[in-house]
């Protein structure tokens, strides 16, 4: 497999990954705002937590995502 195809693999996953955390932030945005009366204090803490963290894990895959677009035009 040359370097260009292992690359190409690469920024594909990163796609496939930044796609599934984009979506599950979707995902818990909607829950928080169908169960918010429901929801406890610690319930809803921890949402805003878990949305914390894949917010910051779509940045940090978007930056990657980004990083090897721009190897790819090195090659």
């Amino acid at each position: 497999m040359s370097r260009i195809d292992k690359q190409k693999e690469k920024i594909t996953f990163l796609r496939t990954m930044f796609f599934f955390l984009l979506a599950s932030i979707f995902g818990l945005i909607a829950f928080a705002f169908t169960k918010y009366r429901k929801l406890d204090e610690t319930e809803f803490f921890l949402v805003d937590i878990a949305g914390a963290i894949l917010l910051c894990a779509i940045l940090i895959t978007g930056y990657k995502l980004k990083n090897e677009i721009d190897k790819i035009e090195e090659m």
